[in-house]
């Protein structure tokens, strides 16, 4: 097995991790924001959301493997108790508006990718054909010079 394979497939698994966790924490939200959660679930729903979206962390992110380990821990754990105490037809609602919107801004997403790639390299292109301009300006003036 080549190095190249074993690394693709270490990216390809942890980007499926990480998707879940981006499910997790907009399924935090929606049990937190709904109005029949029970106080103690918004609660544990908020700290969970809180720690997700926070720059601080149990174990710095700079630490390499551990940082982002409790990642990969804390955030499965809170949610498999949010997931016990939270009725299930919220949860269940909750599970379905976080899919549907995931899937409706993933066109969103693409355009504005596809758009912000456009523009940087019209930009490029821009700069270029005024670089390539005022290089010629500045020859021709030399020559006159001459």
């Amino acid at each position: 097995m080549s190095i190249s394979r074993i690394f693709s497939d270490f990216k390809h698994k942890n980007e499926k991790i990480a998707s879940r966790i981006v499910d997790y924490v907009h399924v935090f939200y929606l049990v937190m924001k709904d109005k029949r959660t029970p106080w103690y679930v918004k609660g544990l729903a908020f700290i969970s959301f809180c720690y997700a979206v926070s720059p601080i962390d149990l174990v710095p992110d700079f630490i390499p493997i551990l940082g982002y380990l409790d990642d990969f821990l804390i955030l499965p754990a809170m949610y498999g108790l949010i997931v016990k105490l939270v009725p299930k037809e919220i949860l269940d609602e909750s599970k379905s508006l976080a899919q549907e919107s995931r899937i409706a801004h993933a066109s969103l997403y693409k355009v504005l990718g596809i758009l912000l790639v456009v523009v940087f390299w019209a930009f490029v292109a821009l700069f270029v054909l005024f670089l390539i301009r005022s290089l010629s300006k500045g020859l021709k003036i030399l020559k006159i010079n001459k």
